[in-house]
């Protein structure tokens, strides 16, 4: 007797019936187990979906707008939000290149970095410690006083600034303390551990140093012994603008560590205001 099947089982099956036969058992599958079908594919579309979260909204972007110190008023083209309510903040920012000069070839890689960024400790009390000679204005007069950070955790505990003035360096990863810094045998990995690896948002490393962390001159993976610029900030956030106190604390500077290049700090006299319109809490940084 002739086997019924023998044409299925004998003869190949060409692909559009192999296709067919694939969609017919994903339909079957997707018919019989509709729920966890459904869920994973949601989940499939969230997970996906995660790295749109970075991206700002065209609405939330900070709006920029210049107003020149001198003239102490704002110009009649200013937009609504300059003119309707005063600045909640002033922010400065102190950067510093150093480098180790002259480089040997006795001198190690670490070497590159910890001189340089060892001066941000006298820096920072060079800033903490002014007090302008007309007025007797210190940094406590008219910085912005913080209190408790809002999100706390164990990995950033004591490296935001509490109950103090808002002022971040590089330092505060080392808990403004100069003999922990010298102490940490490695500088690199201290750094790194508050580095977000995501591209599009800003990391507490970032935060600290001031800048993009590309421009700061430090590598993760460094091959080679050779001498580096190393770039950082000191940002200062005041909550009034004293005119007679930032230029007298910007020629203290200045005398302190004089410009390896002459440059005309005259023309430097105007305030970029930035409008943010979505609100965030202090320490609230990815």
């Amino acid at each position: 007797m002739a086997n019924p099947r023998w044409a299925e089982t004998s003869v190949p099956r060409s692909l559009p019936d192999k296709v067919a036969q694939l969609y017919y058992a994903h339909g079957l599958f997707c018919a019989t187990y509709p729920f966890t079908v459904i869920v994973f594919a949601v989940s499939l579309v969230l997970v996906c979906s995660y790295p749109l979260l970075s991206l700002p909204l065209p609405g939330n972007l900070p709006q920029h707008y210049s107003v020149d110190v001198a003239s102490n008023s704002a110009a009649v083209d200013a937009p609504r939000w300059f003119l309707s309510s005063p600045p909640s903040c002033y922010i400065q920012q102190i950067v510093m290149k150093s480098a180790v000069f002259p480089w040997t070839e006795e001198m190690e890689l670490t070497d590159a970095y910890r001189a340089p960024l060892a001066e941000v400790f006298p820096l920072l009390e060079a800033i903490q410690n002014y007090q302008d000679s007309n007025s007797s204005v210190t940094l406590g007069d008219v910085c912005l006083h913080v209190e408790t950070v809002v999100y706390k955790d164990k990995k950033r505990s004591g490296i935001l600034p509490e109950y103090s003035c808002l002022v971040l360096s590089p330092a505060n990863l080392w808990h403004l303390d100069s003999h922990r810094y010298h102490d940490d045998t490695n500088l690199i990995s201290t750094i790194y551990t508050h580095k977000n690896l995501q591209k599009r948002k800003t990391s507490l490393s970032e935060i600290l140093f001031g800048l993009n962390f590309k421009d700061t001159g430090i590598k993760r993976y460094a091959l080679r012994k050779r001498q580096r610029i190393i770039q950082f900030a000191i940002t200062v956030v005041y909550l009034q603008y004293h005119k007679g106190y930032t230029d007298g604390l910007r020629e203290r500077l200045m005398r302190l560590y004089p410009l390896h290049q002459s440059a005309d700090v005259s023309t430097n006299s105007s305030i970029s205001p930035n409008y943010f319109l979505q609100d965030s809490k202090y320490g609230e940084s990815n």
